[in-house]
């Protein structure tokens, strides 16, 4: 699977990787990346921006003694703890990324910072984990003491009372609660009204917690901010439910998801087991992409039929998903689905009529397909003359309005404090992740680029994995289509 994702990176890896810290010495970095061929150069991790020139590298605050740390922090870490500049380059296949964590010279005075924090797009379990860890680290290990949180997604930027200051005293149970204690929101972004405003204010450093939308208005503002040539610095956190961002491993938030979703499919069997020729029918979060729905099915071991977005599958027909539920009742006297909602994307024998309505970050708003389903079940019981009970459950904020589980509360305290250890180093215009469980920086535009983050049917071991667990078909009139695998 990375090999592929290895070759699609290909063309993007034109611009050398560039680390503006005035410390001659760090250029050993570049330097590296140029001497080994095995190495392919890595664009934009920092845009040149023209941070101040210092005769005196900073020392990064986090240096220091921990056995005489006080309970308000302070330096923790020795001089083999720092990330080395000739062992900062990861490797994968012909990829190679700097590795996220703290540098023993960092490119802001602390006392100069003033760093702005924002939520956008939908709510995920571990937004306020993010906004807690960020503050934290930035407080107690870097002494950063000006530190504001944008109410209400970019757009809060432009209005006054929605600039909230942040202490550790405002953020400290914030990740017992679930949401954002900032509010959110989708759209209202203008990256020059955006620029105006962090200029007017002095802020120097950005973090942005969003999906796929929230990166591109990073990679936006970052054209802004380098088009007048300010000394911004610009860091994502890359957030989705979904876990459909590509390249990382894992979003935090999906496997809170996962878990709430389990607890749905229970409720849904119950209902299904609790009436003759009982129907429990779960739609779940999944545009694009099924991670949600086919992870929940693994896990919870009671769905019978997993629809995801990603495998085609025929509704009429004997071969057909609404002959098969019905052969199940006869059979086994209930049954339990879990169904994406981007699923009727995925229907062959049936045109899914489109909503034509978007939200405000351009996605199409889908229709039901848990409305569509059953709607058919029910035309399928009236024309045999089988009588069903059919119990729609549809958790969708059910599963992202809770708060982390540990771990997604651990997840998002590392991607936090990689952010805030990255950006105070001298990078800009990344986002943070786990790339084979290493922590590395990833250039925005490699997350705007690649588009979704999907499954493939015939190739993914997961969906293997589901196949049998549920023991469903295809349904499809060829069994080779999503049948034998070469894995």
């Amino acid at each position: 699977m990375f090999s592929t994702t290895a070759k699609i990176l290909a063309i993007y890896s034109e611009v050398l990787l560039e680390k503006y810290l005035d410390n001659s010495t760090i250029m050993t970095e570049i330097e590296y990346t140029k001497n080994d061929p095995n190495l392919m150069r890595v664009e934009n991790v920092l845009e040149r921006n023209p941070f101040p020139k210092r005769r005196k590298p900073i020392i990064n605050p986090c240096k220091g003694d921990a056995s005489k740390r006080s309970p308000l922090g302070g330096g923790c870490m020795s001089e083999e703890a720092f990330i080395k500049p000739n062992n900062s380059i990861l490797k994968f296949e012909k990829l190679s990324f700097q590795e996220a964590g703290p540098r023993k010279h960092i490119a802001f005075d602390p006392n100069e910072v003033k760093a702005a924090i924002v939520t956008c797009g939908g709510l995920c379990p571990g937004l306020n984990v993010v906004l807690r860890e960020l503050v934290m680290c930035m407080w107690f290990n870097y002494g950063v003491r000006n530190i504001s949180g944008i109410k209400w997604g970019y757009h809060g930027f432009l209005e006054e009372d929605a600039w909230k200051e942040f202490t550790p005293s405002v953020v400290k149970e914030y990740h017992t609660l679930g949401g954002t204690m900032l509010g959110s929101s989708r759209g209202g972004f203008y990256a020059d009204k955006i620029v105006d405003e962090l200029e007017r204010r002095g802020v120097n450093i950005v973090f942005a917690v969003g999906g796929d939308g929230t990166h591109r208005a990073i990679a936006k503002l970052s054209d802004e901010i380098n088009r007048r040539g300010l000394k911004i610095g610009l860091a994502g956190i890359p957030k989705t439910i979904d876990n459909d961002i590509p390249l990382i491993d894992r979003t935090f938030g999906f496997i809170t998801a996962v878990e709430e979703a389990v607890k749905v499919i229970e409720v849904a069997d119950v209902e299904a087991r609790g009436v003759k020729n009982g129907i429990g029918l779960v739609k779940i979060f999944g545009r694009s992409s099924g991670f949600i729905a086919l992870m929940a099915t693994i896990a919870s071991r009671d769905i019978n039929i997993c629809l995801i977005p990603e495998a085609k599958f025929n509704l009429y027909g004997e071969n057909g998903l609404i002959d098969y539920i019905f052969k199940r009742l006869k059979m086994r006297g209930h049954c339990v689905i879990i169904v994406a909602e981007g699923a009727g994307s995925a229907i062959n024998d049936r045109k899914v009529e489109e909503t034509g309505k978007f939200d405000k970050s351009g996605n199409p708003v889908l229709p039901d397909i848990g409305a569509i389903l059953k709607e058919e079940v029910a035309a399928y019981s009236k024309k045999t003359n089988f009588e069903c009970t059919l119990k729609y459950i549809d958790p969708t904020y059910v599963v992202r309005g809770v708060k982390a589980n540990s771990y997604d509360t651990v997840l998002c305290t590392r991607l936090a404090q990689q952010a805030v250890h990255s950006v105070m180093s001298g990078f800009t215009n990344f986002t943070t992740g786990f790339i084979d469980r290493k922590p590395v920086l990833i250039p925005i535009n490699y997350i705007t680029n690649l588009g979704i983050r999907k499954l493939d049917p015939l190739s993914d071991y997961d969906y293997l994995n589901m196949m049998l667990s549920t023991g469903q078909p295809s349904f499809l009139p060829s069994t080779d289509e999503y049948g034998i695998r070469k894995m």
